[in-house]
């Protein structure tokens, strides 16, 4: 009787015992499905361009710059969803630094190769499932290729393709992943922020102005800018369509400043040619010279001075513009 009670719970412990490891099979074969994303979109002529593993809906930048000493703080909150069960996966990031990184609010561990920035989130991601990744950052932007986030006279301008984002922002840096963009970008007071899509809002505050743009449909990432300056701002509707215009002021100041006089006598032109640049502006100063002669009779004249493109790629152009006096 004992022999056989013995038998009977070993049988049944034996019987769990395989239950236990058959219900934790399916579980353990789960875990095994997580992989890292690929470090590449895929492109050939750009390998390490972009990442793979899922796919991003929506960019909200809210960063901070000051002209005075080129230092910007940002912080990037990436909405996006995954394309397979991700481990760990990469994001385009280049020269600033990394403070903090979360995945759906739980604070992520990261390494950096290069300008990939690799982010392992604590519970992997599923298949097709959103999810949201806070980076805050900051440091002096650096130049990609001689493009991205550089610095002004007057504060900076984001140009340049097709590695550009990444200098200022993490990203999936590649032209097949398309998203969406919020943009807030704080600056000195009396200096404009001008960037994609829509200007929502302007707010200053303690000598900082936050302006607020908002570009809802999908773009490319090194179309992403954040232009800081002094410009002349005009926003108007023309069938149906709004526009933002951001001119810098500088553009109004003349070419050169006329002496009158008693104009007499026609237009004469420089024996030497003129550089392009210095083309340009004297045919406006022509133009204006000869209808003040249609008016006042006797004569204008203008002298323009220009030096070749040196190695620096800027034209250095004097123009001296003058109505003189004929005699009598």
């Amino acid at each position: 009787m004992l022999r056989s009670l013995a038998a009977r719970s070993a049988i049944l412990a034996g019987s769990v015992a395989l239950s236990l490891i058959v219900a934790a099979s399916p579980a353990q074969a789960g875990h095994d499905q997580f992989r890292p994303g690929a470090p590449g979109i895929g492109d050939p002529y750009f390998p390490l361009d972009g990442n793979g593993g899922y796919d991003v809906q929506h960019y909200l930048l809210d960063v901070k710059y000051t002209p005075s000493t080129d230092a910007l703080v940002g912080t990037a909150t990436i909405t996006a969803r995954a394309t397979q069960d991700l481990s760990r996966f990469n994001l385009d990031f280049h020269g600033l630094t990394v403070r903090s990184i979360t995945v759906d609010d739980k604070s992520a561990t990261w390494s950096r190769s290069g300008d990939e920035l690799t982010v392992t989130p604590k519970r992997g991601i599923r298949d097709h499932s959103k999810f949201t990744t806070v980076v805050r950052y900051d440091g002096v932007p650096e130049s990609v290729e001689g493009a991205g986030f550089l610095h002004t006279d007057d504060g900076a301008v984001v140009v340049g393709e097709p590695h550009v984002a990444s200098s200022w922002f993490p990203v999936n840096d590649h032209p097949l992943d398309k998203a969406s963009y919020t943009i807030a970008v704080t600056v000195p007071a009396g200096l404009e922020a001008v960037s994609n899509g829509e200007l929502e809002s302007s707010r200053t505050r303690g000598g900082w102005t936050t302006w607020t743009w908002q570009a809802r449909e999908p773009m490319a990432s090194y179309l992403a800018t954040a232009t800081v300056g002094q410009f002349n701002l005009h926003a108007y509707k023309k069938n149906g369509i709004k526009f933002w215009d951001a001119i810098d002021p500088d553009l109004f100041t003349p070419i050169a400043t006329p002496h009158s006089g008693t104009p007499s006598g026609a237009c004469r032109s420089p024996s030497t040619r003129p550089s392009t640049t210095c083309a340009l502006a004297s045919r406006r100063l022509g133009r204006a010279c000869r209808r003040h002669s249609r008016r006042r009779a006797p004569r204008c004249e203008w002298r323009c001075r220009g030096s070749p493109i040196g190695r620096t790629g800027r034209a250095r152009t004097t123009m001296h513009g003058s109505w003189t006096t004929s005699g009598g």
